[in-house]
């Protein structure tokens, strides 16, 4: 059987959906992450609910604002969700994250704070927001690094929002919220539970082991034989082509930004001309 063509976008979105299962609220930081929660509800996970609608998918209702949020799932349920709510889902482990990490290390500690020492940092980002509820209360952390590279994969995280594997989690006798897996532009990476040390589950086509390593600040776990990323299927590329992401909003994650304003330009052109033939 014929393999269909797909970009790197649709790869990384076809595998972080099938990550995703069960009766959850779902939280995604990038774009890929964003389509990849709305793939799962067709098709992995049907009582997910999507809690970034209104960020992506024209069809979508935009947010009233960040402390009521309006969303909607794939059969139109709607609902209202204070910051208290979703604090009850997050410490009965019901929502799920795609955490768009500046930097990785290679225990699982993650960081969208600083970039530098925290008191004369190179950049300031975000700030933890609400990574250090999470990774001591959900199920599992689960990251998108959209530039696979040693400023990303770093041996150590200049501040740590979000706790890995290590002796912080071990005297705090913390089990929830371990590092599940990190997708990125070159394969899609996991945790050894006996070291907590980073490991290759599966390497995009094209990606040789070499690349990895010389783009990683960190030696990697390797199996003997490394997997290739699953391919997306036909009925997954015809869902984010046509159902969910029609507009190509996916590719936001890799254009540079200077670039960034004439493409959303291009789209908002289009989503008017869709507008108009409903």
């Amino acid at each position: 059987m014929d393999t269909p063509e797909y970009t790197l976008d649709e790869l990384l979105i076809s595998r972080m959906a099938r990550e995703m299962k069960g009766e959850a609220v779902a939280g995604a930081a990038t774009y890929c992450s964003i389509v990849a929660v709305k793939l799962a509800q067709y098709l992995y996970a049907p009582d997910l609910i999507d809690f970034n609608s209104g960020l992506h998918h024209f069809d979508s209702r935009t947010p009233a604002t960040m402390v009521s949020s309006e969303y909607l799932g794939k059969a139109g349920r709607k609902g209202r969700m204070c910051w208290e709510e979703l604090f009850a889902a997050v410490f009965r482990q019901k929502f799920l994250i795609w955490v768009g990490a500046v930097q990785v290390d290679q225990f699982g500690n993650a960081n969208i704070s600083v970039v530098g020492q925290w008191e004369n940092p190179k950049v300031a980002l975000v700030g933890a927001r609400g990574l250090p509820d999470d990774s001591v209360h959900l199920q599992a952390m689960n990251y998108h690094v959209v530039d696979h590279s040693k400023r990303s994969f770093v041996g150590q995280v200049d501040f740590v929002c979000s706790v890995g594997y290590g002796e912080a989690r071990k005297k705090a006798g913390v089990r929830d919220g371990l590092p599940g897996i990190v997708v990125s532009n070159l394969g899609i990476f996991d945790f050894a539970p006996e070291s907590g040390r980073m490991r290759i589950q599966s390497l995009h086509p094209g990606v040789a082991l070499e690349d990895v390593k010389k783009n990683t600040g960190f030696e990697l776990l390797a199996p003997s034989v490394i997997p290739q990323t699953a391919a997306p299927t036909r009925e997954e590329l015809d869902l984010i082509r046509t159902q969910i992401d029609p507009l190509g909003l996916r590719v936001m994650d890799r254009i540079p930004r200077a670039k960034a304003g004439e493409y959303l330009a291009q789209v908002l052109k289009k989503e008017k001309e869709l507008f108009q033939t409903v």
